[in-house]
């Protein structure tokens, strides 16, 4: 036994001599491998460029609009109606005072219009409250049950025909001409209060008969034509089962009770349908009735407003006689207490907190082409409500905009009432340093770039953006000054630790 365990041995030995063999060439290997490696990079050099060299030059953005000239004191009267002017007691180039009358208005149709409007308004509460307690009465009923066939089923009731007219179609009805075709339809000659079942629809829709229905006077083929109503079998397309159809108007027809004083039964659904429906009745009437009440306080007012006096002390700019004057839709009389013009354009919530008072605005009159600057007398303080023309640049409807006013001094070449274009610089003086956003990379949602550090080593460094402007570029609040040096952060050799060296541009 003891001589066959010395003959394994050697075979064992062998195997353990491999086994090592093999790990010390594989960590001569990786070793290797991480001296190359390390040979790499220590030979790599990343190319960087002072930041002041690739600094970009922002002086502003420009917020252009459109706007028109306006005196902020003047009194323009308008044309409604060649007669609505009663009296005129100015002329024009006539110096005026505050409280100086300068016309009145004819108030004869205003009163005839509030005496209309304030019938109208008592006939509308009158149909208020009915139509409020039919609504009241409505939400009383019970409805009955709805799962049955007969309380849904509408059948046609009494004769068929009236003289040789049908007064309602069912699906054995037949027509007195015609082939069922667009070219030749089928017609039929029909009461004025013609209905269709279901049935006969239904049929209709399946064979996609082009029918005309007829109303003839006499209700009969002799007659005279008095109205006809075409239907295309193809356009049916929702009609409910056991229902009736008025042919003239494609409504649902309602047969008449013969006792009124038998309430109409509904099933449910009908009886919400019929409460939706009055309250919508109700709420056409209210808001009509509201719109009425203001329209009369508005008269009124015109009637207590009928003499107009100057509001300031002033002169008569223009003055055209109301019967001579042509209704172009300028004012046929202005009063001004001022030469001088204000306009006023729109700047969205972001540009706004720039803009100063006393800043300068660029203008261009575009019917003249006269150029002129005003200065900025009043901004908004809170957004505007309406919509402002903003000529070319748009607007955009997720931004507030801020309405701001400015002055005009110089007046020559300009007209009240002009259309001209507006240019505003608006810059922030905090504003950061500014480079291409190609010089910054997103890692792990931050912004980095990558700076030569005091060693001459390349560093990353988390960096503070701002504003991107002119979509290529974009603000450095923090972490960044021209004084230091930075690398395409996309570069293979953009890797801390990395030797820098310093070029005048990168390639």
């Amino acid at each position: 036994m003891k001589k066959n365990k010395e003959n394994k041995n050697p075979k064992n030995k062998k195997v353990i001599k491999r086994i090592i063999l093999i790990v010390v060439i594989l960590a001569l290997v990786a070793g290797g491998g991480y001296g190359i490696y390390r040979f790499y990079w220590s030979r790599s050099v990343a190319k960087v460029v002072a930041v002041s060299s690739i600094a970009v030059d922002y002086e502003g953005d420009e917020v252009e609009s459109g706007g028109t000239l306006t005196n902020d004191q003047t009194q323009s009267f308008y044309l409604s109606d060649e007669n609505n002017i009663q009296e005129i007691y100015v002329t024009q180039g006539q110096q005026v005072s505050a409280g100086t009358p300068l016309l009145k208005y004819n108030t004869e149709e205003t009163a005839q219009s509030l005496s209309e409007k304030q019938i109208s308004v008592q006939q509308e509460a009158n149909d208020i409250a009915i139509t409020q307690a039919q609504l009241d009465k409505l939400r009383t009923i019970t409805p009955v049950d709805d799962t049955g066939d007969d309380d849904k089923k509408a059948e046609p009731q009494g004769e068929e025909k009236e003289k040789q007219a049908y007064r309602y179609l069912k699906d054995t009805a037949k027509p007195y001409d015609g082939k069922g075709t667009q070219e030749a339809p089928y017609r039929y000659l029909c009461t004025e209060d013609c209905y269709a079942t279901s049935a006969f629809l239904k049929k209709m829709q399946k064979k996609q008969w082009y029918c005309v229905f007829e109303v003839r006077d006499t209700n009969k083929l002799s007659g005279e034509v008095v109205s006809s109503t075409s239907l295309n079998g193809k356009h049916l397309f929702s009609f409910e089962e056991d229902s009736l159809y008025t042919i003239r108007t494609g409504e649902e027809y309602i047969i008449p009770d013969d006792d009124e004083n038998v309430s109409k039964k509904y099933t449910r659904k009908e009886l919400r349908e019929a409460i939706s429906d009055k309250q919508d009745e109700l709420m056409e009437l209210q808001n009509s009735y509201a719109k009425d009440q203001l329209e009369i306080r508005q008269l009124q007012e015109s009637l207590s407003e009928a003499t107009v006096t100057a509001k300031n002390d002033g002169v008569v700019l223009k003055l055209i006689d109301p019967a001579e004057f042509e209704d172009d839709g300028t004012p046929f009389m202005i009063v001004s207490a001022s030469d001088k013009l204000y306009v006023q354009q729109q700047v969205d919530e972001y540009s706004i907190k720039q803009l100063k008072v006393g800043q300068k605005v660029k203008g261009k009159d575009w019917v003249t082409g006269t150029e002129f600057e005003a200065v900025v007398e009043k901004i908004s303080d809170a957004p505007s409500t309406g919509n402002m023309d903003m000529g070319y640049s748009g607007t955009n409807s997720n931004v507030s905009y801020y309405t701001v006013t400015a002055s005009v001094e110089n007046t020559e070449g300009l007209e009240n009432g002009d259309s001209v274009n507006l240019s505003t610089t608006i810059q922030d003086e905090d504003s950061g340093l500014f480079i291409e956003k190609a010089y910054c990379k997103q890692e792990d949602g931050k912004t980095v770039v990558y700076i030569r550090g005091k060693k001459g080593k390349l560093n990353r460094r988390e960096v503070t953006a701002g504003r991107t402007v002119w979509g290529s570029c974009i603000e450095i609040l923090d972490g960044l000054s021209e004084d230091d040096y930075i690398a395409f952060p996309y570069s293979d050799t953009s890797k801390e630790g990395v030797r820098c060296k310093v070029v005048e541009y990168l390639e």
